[in-house]
């Protein structure tokens, strides 16, 4: 498997102090907390485990989506890029209402979506 980002080891603390996450209260530890930086340095998601257990790498590698998104409005579903009913497929941002989502339709045309409800369509990041 190739790992799409890269993984840090912050030893003294350097990314830790300049990021602003490093907790007074565990000493020089930033504890068991894993964080995912874009390029301009703006963390996009932080996870935080019981000492005690260690990090979920699955949920690590799922935050790439985060990068793969193209700046329109959509989400990742649950277990994304794995999900039961979409596998790859994000979710796009739903209308407000049927006559919104019509003008959309008009927009784009039929054949590059699939709607599930007017509200609801998966689509591939493409």
């Amino acid at each position: 498997m190739r790992i799409e980002i890269s993984v840090v080891a912050d030893e003294g603390d350097e990314m830790a102090t300049r990021l602003g996450v490093l907790h007074l209260e565990m000493a020089s530890h930033t504890g068991r907390w894993a964080y995912v930086v874009d390029p301009d340095g703006v963390i996009r998601l932080e996870l935080e485990y019981p000492i005690e257990i260690g990090q979920n790498i699955d949920k690590i590698l799922r935050s790439k989506g985060l990068f793969k998104r193209p700046t329109r409005a959509m989400w990742l579903p649950v277990d994304w890029p794995n999900n039961a009913n979409f596998d790859d497929r994000v979710l796009l941002e739903s209308p407000s209402d049927v006559a919104t989502a019509e003008k959309r339709l008009a927009r784009i045309g039929e054949k590059n979506y699939e709607w599930l409800d007017w509200w609801f369509r998966p689509n591939g990041l493409e």
